[in-house]
């Protein structure tokens, strides 16, 4: 018998037997459940206690190197608070006031749209209680947002604008003419604006009003327009009775126009 080439492997004539399957753990070696609390858990913020409060302020970690902490988000708890919202925000895109849990997060574009209308409504609001319950909102918002709708006063005084601060201008269902497409007017409605800060540029939404004025001018007197008038042929007298109350009308301005004038001089003499 030849013996087998050196690098040839020799195969068994049987295959070796299968390993034995692995005891299945019992009870007794199954880790116990864990169940005590990890340390880094905290309680719950919202709690029944905390549902008797007119609000809820919400803060985060603040990195401009102004504060250490700013708001992240306001819950509104109060009916009260919530009716008298509804004097200045109501119909502002976005906001239900009807909803039983009411948020604002910031930057708190509703109030610093139509922060002017804040200040006038809680200046007028007769119910004293609910004029405490709107008077804690707004010292809340006024330490909050004071640099910004301060910024926005100064830049729209001086009729400047940054991308950072354009959306405190841009309130939603504001109408904004352009002439960018084409050299043509257009007119634009916003639905929504914000600054994105990884761009450093404006993002917004608009929905396109498209319309065309290109041939508006200036109206023109015309003297022979009555004569082109056209009427239906079953009315032949209707022209007649346009142009009667047409002079008519003119005589009752004229006569108006002239009291008026009698009374200005009579006042001033």
């Amino acid at each position: 018998m030849e013996d087998p080439p050196s690098n040839s492997i020799p195969i068994p004539l049987q295959s070796p037997p299968p390993p034995a399957p692995s005891a299945k753990p019992t009870s007794s070696t199954k880790a116990p459940p864990t169940i005590e609390k990890s340390d880094d858990l905290l309680d719950p913020a919202e709690t029944a206690q905390s549902g008797q409060y007119v609000l809820l302020v919400r803060k985060a970690k603040c990195y401009n190197g102004k504060r250490s902490l700013t708001i992240h988000s306001i819950v509104i708890q109060s009916d009260r608070l919530r009716h008298f919202l509804a004097r200045f925000l109501s119909g502002y895109p976005g906001v239900t006031l009807s909803l039983h849990r009411l948020e604002f997060r910031a930057p708190f574009e509703p109030f610093v749209h139509r922060w002017e209308a804040f200040c006038a409504a809680l200046q007028s609001e007769p119910d004293d209680v609910t004029y405490r319950h709107a008077d804690l909102l707004h010292r809340i918002l006024d330490e909050e947002l004071h640099d910004t709708i301060a910024r926005k006063k100064d830049m729209v005084q001086s009729k400047v604008i940054t991308h950072e601060l354009l959306w405190a201008l841009l309130e939603p269902g504001v109408v904004v003419d352009s002439r960018t497409v084409d050299g043509r007017p257009r007119a634009f409605e916003v639905e929504a604006g914000a600054y994105c800060d990884h761009t450093r540029g404006f993002v917004v939404v608009v929905a396109v009003l498209a319309f065309f004025v290109d041939g508006v001018r200036e109206i023109v007197w015309d003297a022979q327009a009555f004569d082109s008038l056209v009427l239906p042929h079953e009315y032949p007298d209707l022209k007649k009775l346009v142009l009667r109350f047409a002079r008519a009308q003119s005589r009752s301005r004229s006569r108006s126009s002239s009291s008026n004038h009698r009374t200005k001089m009579a006042s001033t003499m």
